[in-house]
Order: C-alpha cells, then structure tokens, then sequence
C-alpha cells in the first residue's frame, strides 16, 4: 500500500465548532495493535498536525459511479479534536450513498434500524482495509430523544461508523450558505437517485417512531423528518486515534564528568572559545563568565560566575564577577570580627560572620 498517495492534507474549507457527544469505549474496546506500524504512525500523525475543518483521506468507496476505474479515496473533514483526547472524530466530506434509515416501515431506533447494521457491517467493510479498520475506532453512542417530538432515540449503541444527531450538528460545523446546510453528494449516490444538494440522515428518531430527522435547512433542523423507508443521503462519521505531542527532552545543566559531546548538547551549547593548555586540559569561555575545565575531554570544573549578592561566603564572592579584592581592611569590635573587601571604583563589600551584609556599588 502506497500511504502517500492514501493519505494527504488538502485544504481548511469549513469552519467546526464545539464538542461531540459520542463517548469513546475505552474500558470496552481492547488497544488496537497495528502490524504496520509506519501506516498507523503516518495516519496518526497527520492527524495530530492538522487542525479541525481540514481534509483528509481515509479508505476507498465509490464515488464516481464508473466501477471499472476502482474505488476512490474517501475525502473527512476533522471535525472535533478535544472531545476526547488521544482521538478525532471525522465527518465525510460528501454524502457517500443513498440509502433508507430502515428497509421496513415499523418502529425503530437508531440501535435497531438497517442503516446503522448497513454502516457497520457493509460500508465499514467496503470501505476500509484491514490495516485501516485497525484504527477505526468504536465508540459508545448516547442516543437521545427528540427534541421536539419526544419520541424515544432508543438505547446506547457501540459503533464503528455512524451518523450525527440533531445535537451533533450544531456542534460539529458551520455550514456555508451555498449548501444551506445540505451536503454535495457523489455521482454514485446521485446515480441511485440522490440529488446534487441533498438532505442527509440523522439518528434522532422523528414525529413517529418509524422515521428519523434529516438535515435539510440548518434552520430547520429537528423539524424536518422522513419515513424510514424513504431515502436521503448517508453521510457517515468514523473516530481515530491521534499521535501524541512531541516532547522534546530538557536539557541538562553542564555537570562533572561530562564529556564534550554531553556539554554540547548541554543548556550551555557550544562555547564562545576554546583555549588549550596542554594535549589533555582544556578550558571552555562562554559569555556572562561562565567556563568549563577538561582533562582528557572530562569536565573536571564548571565556573559559572554570578554577580555577588547577600549572604554569600568569602569563596563563593571570589568565584564571582568581581573575583578578589585589591584590600581587604579587618574590624575587631566587641560584637565579633567584620571585614571590608575593597575593589576598583569605589566598590566594597562588608562580611559579617563570614557572610555577606553589605555591598556598596
């Protein structure tokens, strides 16, 4: 299989919004293990750097309506992100085929229709290879009641394929006015009678048992509902899983018994100089005082000089941008001993009990 030809970003062409309601089956659904990994690796990849309204592709099912040329590849729209995290859910770019919500006109529910047993059996096979269906995802469906009629959206459902429900629809996207809410549909579903600007089903049960909502306007969604046995577009939603963010590793502080490579590649990085003192002694200048001894490509001493400040001892002062004074004048008085280190400049330091109590600047 050639991922790349499978798998490419084309363009943001629609505006998403808000959070999904599926909830994923987590405790349910054993981790998926990939045999090709670099395919699974790509996909999920693709995902995690792209951003929600962008296309991707995804499986093959027909769309031309010429059967002889192949199937073509499925165009989704990433359509929600930070549902759950690790997964992205994504909605077909086009109403794929033209189908009833249920073969029989009799009560029904999402759980029980034909069109859910045709997603997730049919379509999910037609569409999908096997290392693919190893990334669809299953998820758990929380079916809710009509809104405006009240009729029953039946039990929770686990699917692999699936379609919005009147809720999923204002939170999934912003439709543009040329479409008023429809969707562009294929020349294979308009082969089997589908227009070119089509409604498309919803799961949300309709005014009667036996029927379902469909996506007609974006201002009449929830209202407009058909027979089950009549048909509209089918435009399905599948879930897949999302690479983790790249972390990049901290890097360390220089430290003894590094070697040269490991301060390279430290929070120091590459020195400003490098002076050599005899085949095996090195010494590294970096800015802001800071250097770095080597015997035999070992660091042996790190000076990272620092302004002095209060508090600090006579050592740690001579290790510091001023170093060591041009004087130092000693007081004896009855509260103890004090030195006065004097340097260039008019600049003194006051130690009191061999700290740092004072510095003048």
């Amino acid at each position: 299989m050639n991922v790349k030809k499978l798998l490419f970003v084309v363009t943001s062409v629609i505006g998403i919004m808000g959070t999904s309601m599926p909830v994923f089956a987590s405790e349910d659904t054993e981790e998926v293990q990939t045999e090709n990994r670099d395919f699974a690796t790509e996909i999920k990849t693709l995902l995690r750097d792209s951003s929600e309204g962008t296309l991707i592709e995804f499986g093959t099912y027909e769309q031309d309506n010429d059967e002889e040329n192949g199937k073509e590849p499925i165009s989704w729209i990433i359509a929600d992100k930070n549902t759950a995290p690790g997964y992205c859910i994504l909605i077909s770019e086009y109403g794929l085929d033209y189908k009833p919500y249920n073969d029989e006109d009799i009560d029904v529910t999402w759980e029980t229709c034909s069109l859910r047993k045709w997603l997730n059996e049919d379509f999910y096979n037609e569409a999908f290879s096997d290392e693919e269906k190893e990334l669809v995802t299953q998820i758990r469906l929380t079916n809710e009641d009509s809104k405006n009629y009240g009729t029953s959206g039946g039990n929770d459902t686990y699917d692999s394929v699936w379609i919005m429900d009147e809720s999923a629809v204002d939170y999934y996207m912003t439709y543009t006015s040329e479409n008023n809410g429809q969707v562009l549909t294929t020349k294979y579903a308009q082969g089997l009678g589908a227009d070119e600007i089509a409604s498309y089903w919803l799961r949300t049960p309709g005014r009667e048992q036996s029927g379902a909502i469909v996506a007609y306007y974006h201002r009449n969604f929830g209202e407009v509902w058909d027979k089950g046995t009549t048909e509209n577009a089918v435009r399905p939603l599948i879930a897949l899983p999302v690479a983790e963010k790249e972390t990049v590793p901290k890097k360390e502080k220089p430290r003894v018994d590094m070697t040269e490579e490991e301060v390279k590649n430290s929070t120091w990085g590459e020195p400003e100089e490098i002076k050599s003192y005899s085949d095996n002694e090195e010494e590294w200048v970096y800015t802001e005082n800071k250097y770095i001894w080597f015997e035999d490509g070992i660091v042996v001493r790190i000076v990272d000089k620092k302004d002095p400040k209060i508090g600090m001892t006579p050592e740690e002062v001579e290790e510091s941008t001023w170093g060591l004074p041009e004087s130092i004048r000693t007081t004896e008085t009855a509260k103890g001993t004090t030195e006065l280190w004097v340097y260039p400049g008019g600049k003194f330091i006051h130690f009191e009990k061999n700290k740092v109590s004072m510095i003048e600047r």
